[in-house]
């Protein structure tokens, strides 16, 4: 999967493509990421962007190894951000 996704495995499944961590602290807790697959991708996530100076304007890609490239294109993946990079990441 080059995405994460909300819904996983159900009709209304949807890949995100830029969320921020509050979004994603949120979407943990509907509980919307599997405990042994997406949810330790989604802390480790949170904790490195949350540790991050802001002046850095870091920002975390999941994706496969095979669309990196286009995923720092922005091109592919999903984009974790701190709120207030969302505008300039955007």
């Amino acid at each position: 999967m080059e995405n994460v996704f909300v819904d996983f495995g159900r009709p209304s499944e949807k890949p995100l493509h830029l969320i921020t961590v509050t979004e994603a602290e949120a979407l943990l807790e509907k509980g919307q990421f599997g405990i042994g697959s997406m949810e330790p991708k989604i802390r480790a996530s949170i904790k490195f962007l949350k540790g991050t100076p802001r002046e850095y304007k870091r920002e975390v890609i999941i994706t496969t190894a095979e669309r990196a490239m286009e995923a720092l294109r922005g091109e592919a993946g999903t984009r974790i951000v701190l709120d207030s990079n969302r505008e300039s990441s955007a």
